[in-house]
């Protein structure tokens, strides 16, 4: 619920909960299948939070969340297919329309 105090509207926590869980269920979570060199989309990942302790260390994963992709590499994930990731993520970026301002970017991991 919200409340109007002149120019500024105060939301309940309930309110904030709510805006998340309806982000997260549109998350989509992939990783770089190596052979083609594509990202799959993990459904169990996807349309939920996704916790740090859920990523696989000798994965890589492209994180859709609407306007921002990112590409996170595990530390021990193949380094030939490290140079792959980005222009497979870039596929992801391109599927659909993205604002102006949308972020796309790598992360490696220990560095989130």
């Amino acid at each position: 619920s919200t409340q109007s105090t002149g120019d500024k509207v105060c939301t309940t926590e309930r309110d904030d909960t709510e805006y998340e869980e309806e982000k997260n269920s549109e998350n989509r979570i992939y990783t770089l299948e190596g052979e083609s060199k594509t990202f799959i989309e993990r459904k169990e990942l996807s349309g939920r939070k996704l916790r740090h302790s859920q990523l696989d260390q000798s994965e890589i994963y492209c994180m859709d969340y609407g306007p921002e992709v990112y590409v996170w590499m595990g530390r021990n994930a193949d380094k030939a297919l490290r140079r792959d990731a980005m222009v497979a993520g870039r596929t992801v970026w391109d599927s659909q329309d993205r604002p102006s301002w949308g972020v796309y970017n790598r992360i490696a991991s220990g560095l989130e």
